[in-house]
């Protein structure tokens, strides 16, 4: 079976929320998905490819930019621009 691999760790997205001052219930209202949804996702839990795409899209539209991790460094996010408030 295809098990699908995001573009971001639980932890990259934990950071891009962290750089934009964002809340769960923040990210939760911006997505429309649940709480729960996003807490798994952040504790490395499967949650579904169709819920996934749409959260990483929200912290890339808001500014982040997801950084693969190489061999001499690990992955992690840049605040490419601040958002809109």
């Amino acid at each position: 079976m295809y098990r699908y691999k995001p573009r971001a760790s639980p932890e990259q997205i934990r950071m891009a929320r962290a750089a934009l001052k964002m809340t769960i219930r923040d990210l939760v209202k911006l997505v429309g998905t649940s709480t729960n949804t996003i807490v798994k996702l952040e504790a490395g839990g499967c949650v579904a490819h169709c819920v996934v795409e749409p959260i990483l899209k929200v912290l890339e539209d808001a500014g982040i930019e997801f950084i693969g991790e190489t061999r001499r460094r690990g992955a992690g996010v840049r605040l490419v621009k601040l958002p809109n408030k």
